[in-house]
C-alpha cells in the first residue's frame, strides 16, 4: 500500500488476517500474542511498526485496529496530534467521554472520546488523549 494512500480502514474489520497480509504486505511486520484477562480475550497482533498500526486478530478475524501516535495517515479525517476542539470540529460531540483507565489504558492516556453512533461510522471509534487533551491514539472496532 502506498505511503499516502487513503484507506477505508473499516473494511478491514471482520476480515481474515490474510486480508490484511494481502493488502498491507509482510514488510516491517511483527506478529506476537497478546494475553487478555481470560483465554477468550487473547489476541494475535499484527504490528506494522513502520506505519504505527496494530491489527488485533481473534479466531482468525480482525476485531480491532489501533493507529498509534506516529501513524501519519488520516483515519476518517482524524489523526493523532489533534486537540480536543479539532477532534470535535471533525467528528462533532462524542457519544461518550471516559477516563482512559475505564477502558484499560494507562499513561500517557488520560481521556477517551467514544463515537459509537452507527449513523456516523459503521464501527466504534475511540480517540485517546493525553492529560493535555492532545490525541495520541485512534482505535476502531465493530
Amino acid at each position: 500500500m502506498a505511503e499516502n494512500t487513503v484507506c477505508n480502514w473499516g473494511e478491514f474489520l471482520g476480515k481474515r488476517a490474510s486480508y490484511v497480509l494481502k493488502h498491507m504486505g509482510f514488510n516491517n511486520l511483527t506478529i506476537y500474542p497478546r494475553r487478555g484477562n481470560e483465554p477468550v480475550s487473547d489476541y494475535v497482533v499484527l504490528d506494522y511498526n513502520d506505519r504505527d498500526i496494530l491489527f488485533f486478530v481473534r479466531n482468525g478475524l480482525i476485531v480491532e485496529i489501533r493507529f498509534l501516535q506516529k501513524h501519519s495517515e488520516k483515519v476518517y479525517n482524524f489523526n493523532t496530534g489533534l486537540s480536543r476542539d479539532e477532534v470535535e470540529n471533525i467528528g462533532g460531540e462524542p457519544n461518550k467521554v471516559l477516563k482512559a483507565s475505564e477502558i484499560g489504558f494507562q499513561a500517557p492516556f488520560e481521556h477517551v472520546y467514544v463515537y459509537n453512533d452507527m449513523s456516523r461510522f459503521d464501527f466504534t471509534f475511540e480517540i485517546l488523549f493525553d492529560k493535555d487533551w492532545v490525541s495520541k491514539q485512534i482505535n476502531i472496532y465493530p
